[in-house]
């Protein structure tokens, strides 16, 4: 079904000349997502490898009990 662009904002940008899929934002949106998951999954496969390690640059190995310490 045709749709009157004039009734559609784009949740986006706030603008009423397009819908979110033709946004010019989406695609930074997008990446920025990308980027973040990225982020993330190393985030979650630095504490996997450090839990229970006392391996020194992991939160609570000896690097960390020494910041504490001061």
């Amino acid at each position: 079904m045709p749709y009157n662009n004039d009734q559609i904002t784009c949740f986006l940008c706030e603008r009423t000349d397009h819908v979110p899929q033709d946004c010019q934002l989406r695609l930074l949106l997008t990446k920025t997502v990308e980027v973040q998951r990225m982020s993330l999954r190393f985030a979650h496969q630095l504490m996997t490898v450090c839990q229970g390690s006392q391996a020194a640059g992991c939160p609570g190995g000896p690097s960390a009990r020494l910041l504490l310490s001061l």
